[in-house]
């Protein structure tokens, strides 16, 4: 009886271990990690690999069937063409400032709202030539764009600058991520603190390492459970996923705390510490000679309330929510400071009213291609309403 047992464990086991054996082999066939474009940066964080070309995809998974997209990245670590630091003569430069929505490696190069704009403010005017410079890059908050400005934005001369901003900034600039520069109020007056570049966030264990590196089986199964809240959280505290996406809960929570009907003592801090660095980049950018305008960029839910209120739930459940409360807020303060606008909210709005379902990627909180022409279309507009365009 006892053999018997013991060969049934065995067959099992050897079940098992062919199984995985298998999946391991067919994820290797259908998995493909696209090329690194991020490499630290002891003032930025982190920052585009200057002159690499890869490609990118929203998927390493073949069987997902998500498009290859090329991406090469300038000398200067911009994903935008090479154009020289000293302007022309004759030429008139807009630096744009933003995040992952200027740095979206996920719509073909062409297709980006800056580049959208320039093409759009060159069409029949060969009397004068429109730059328009891309200074995006993925995770970046206010804090990390001046000092994108200040690194390298005001190397290119620019005649305006426009800060890109996307509502969960405000989160993002009081979320105290170690890995980017952090600035604080004291006193009233902003004092920064340098990014941290150690690997204190990534997975504690060597044997989750070691998995990681080596096992396309392993990664895909958490790929795949890394989207449920639930998993995320029993995957990093068994060690099996970074300790990071626990905070990225938390970041999540930030995000959403602007929205909230009643007054909340975190956002208000942020919305504080916000402001004082959106006067600051205006101050620097006024010192160096340009014009400077802010660029209003609505999450998702806010331009598809129905999409909204399941993610509130997850983090909010039971209280209520204001989807126009931050771009209120916002828009106050850049009135106050005499700062241009352009709220990109109702534009994007009516053209979901008119049955326009597909601005946003399934499953992204980035623009399509389309989504990308509105915001570059209205940005040229706004620019010569504003008299920004120079004459």
């Amino acid at each position: 009886m006892r053999g018997r047992r013991l060969r049934a464990a065995g067959l099992v086991l050897f079940g098992v271990v062919l199984a995985l054996l298998g999946g391991e082999l067919l994820a290797r066939w259908q998995f493909e990690l696209p090329d690194t474009m991020i490499e630290p940066d002891a003032a930025l964080g982190w920052r585009h690999v200057p002159n690499r070309a890869g490609w990118y995809s929203e998927s390493a998974w073949r069987f997902e069937g998500k498009p290859r997209i090329p991406v090469r990245i300038n000398s200067q670590g911009l994903l935008e063409r090479e154009y020289p630091l000293r302007k022309a003569d004759g030429a008139r430069r807009v630096l744009v400032l933003a995040d992952s929505f200027g740095g979206d490696f996920g719509v073909p190069f062409d297709a980006l709202f800056p580049k959208v704009a320039e093409a759009r403010a060159n069409a029949g005017r060969p009397e004068r030539r429109y730059e328009v410079i891309n200074a995006g890059v993925s995770g970046f908050g206010t804090a990390q764009e001046l000092v994108m400005f200040r690194a390298l934005g005001r190397r290119y001369e620019p005649d305006v600058v426009v800060l890109a901003f996307y509502m969960n900034d405000v989160g993002d600039n009081g979320d105290g991520y170690r890995r980017r520069p952090r600035f604080s109020l004291r006193e009233g007056r902003l004092v920064s603190e340098a990014p941290a570049l150690d690997s204190s966030d990534i997975e504690s264990l060597p044997a989750t390492r070691l998995l990681n590196a080596h096992s396309r089986l392993f990664r895909l199964v958490r790929e795949k459970l890394i989207r449920w809240p639930a998993a995320r959280g029993l995957l990093a505290r068994l060690h099996l996923a970074n300790p990071r996406v626990l905070q990225a809960d938390a970041a999540y929570r930030g995000w959403l705390a602007i929205f909230l009907t009643e007054d909340d003592r975190t956002a208000e801090e942020q919305w504080r510490l916000t402001e004082a660095l959106i006067r600051q980049l205006r101050d620097e950018v006024r010192a160096a000679g340009a014009r400077f305008a802010v660029m209003i960029f609505p999450m998702e839910g806010q331009v598809y309330p129905e999409r909204f209120t399941p993610f509130w739930r997850q983090y909010y459940a039971g209280r209520d929510y204001d989807l126009d409360r931050p771009n209120r807020a916002l828009a106050r303060f850049l009135a106050r400071e005499e700062i241009p606008a352009l709220d990109l909210l109702p534009a994007l709005r009516a053209r979901a009213a008119q049955g326009e379902a597909d601005l946003y990627r399934p499953g992204d909180i980035h623009w399509t291609p389309k989504g990308h022409a509105i915001a570059g279309e209205a940005l040229v507009e706004f620019l010569a309403r504003q008299g920004l365009l120079g004459p």
